[in-house]
């Protein structure tokens, strides 16, 4: 249990919609509909039923704004799919991080996916063993990419990302499918004993 200017969490295990767990103004917006009872904190029950997050931010929906900071995505811990994404280009932006190392159970992963791009710099998935599908796009601007112990991951898409430098995927033992032909700034790549590729490009 925090305590600061009351529980964030509390006996119950909920969590409160707040900005102490949701720093991020446009993200407490976006999970305030998984509130069902409207109670300012989301219960187990609640989270428990999580189990895709689309925040993508489309032209057609109003009054919405980037997310950059995604700190509070570790409390959907039954989370099975992640998106993201935002519809305008901006490189001014601020590029924030995106730590999904605590969503065990997620099995697919899309950042950036056309016609959407995304301003994160840095994205760790860190023994997220469930992992089977990775998907960055669209000009992303991700240049650290942590995929160690990832060891069921099956599918890596890169496409058009120019930030990205290096990529260790030698802990992704299942890796079938890697596509990096359009990550422009990519020179370094470690494979390691990885011998179920069957589509490198």
């Amino acid at each position: 249990v925090v305590f600061s200017g009351g529980k964030n969490v509390d006996a119950a295990s909920n969590v409160r919609i707040n900005s102490s767990n949701f720093p991020d103004v446009n993200f407490r917006k976006r999970i305030q509909v998984y509130d069902k009872n409207h109670d300012g904190s989301l219960s187990k029950s609640e989270i428990n039923k999580v189990k895709k997050l689309d925040l993508r931010n489309t032209k057609h929906k109003k009054n919405m704004k980037n997310i950059t900071n995604y700190k509070g995505i570790e409390y959907f811990s039954n989370l099975r799919s992640f998106i993201c994404g935002d519809y305008d280009s901006d490189s001014r932006r601020p590029k924030g991080a995106l730590d999904l190392s605590r969503n065990k159970k997620l099995e697919y992963v899309s950042i950036g996916e056309q016609p959407f791009t995304s301003y994160i710099k840095e994205v760790k998935l860190t023994n997220c063993k469930k992992l089977k599908e990775l998907y960055i796009s669209n000009g992303s601007t991700v240049e650290k990419l942590d995929l160690k112990g990832c060891t069921n991951l099956t599918k890596i898409f890169i496409m058009d990302d120019n930030r990205l430098k290096s990529l260790d995927v030698s802990s992704c033992r299942k890796l079938k499918e890697l596509d990096i032909c359009e990550a422009r700034k990519l020179t370094k790549v470690k494979l390691g004993e990885i011998n179920k590729l069957e589509i490198l490009d």
